[in-house]
């Protein structure tokens, strides 16, 4: 058996007299529980960002992620993702596609 996961996450950036920033994330995912005591649970996911720099100008910047957490503790987790830029401003560079290894720790 397994939970289900979902998170959103929205916030105002810096601000200042000519420009504000203004982003938001949302993630699905879903937790399998595994018989390993070293991972006791697996966590596939899929995020969404979207990051609005200049709101005045829209340079819109948007990211897909997908990924796997492998929970090693009830306070701690690996993730390993693969996070894509998918949109940009007309003006801005391209930014390469990531890999990623996060450590993750609660108390």
């Amino acid at each position: 058996m397994g939970n289900g996961l979902t998170e959103y996450q929205k916030g105002k950036g810096f601000e200042s007299d000519d420009q504000e920033m203004e982003a938001w994330y949302a993630q699905l995912g879903y937790e399998l529980y595994t018989e390993f005591a070293a991972i006791p649970a697996i966590q596939p996911y899929a995020a969404y960002e979207s990051w609005d720099k200049d709101l005045d100008h829209e340079l819109v910047y948007r990211y897909l992620e997908t990924g796997i957490s492998l929970k090693t503790s009830p306070y701690s987790l690996i993730r390993l993702a693969y996070k894509s830029h998918i949109d940009k401003p007309d003006s801005a560079d391209q930014e390469p596609d990531m890999y990623l290894l996060r450590l993750q720790f609660t108390m």
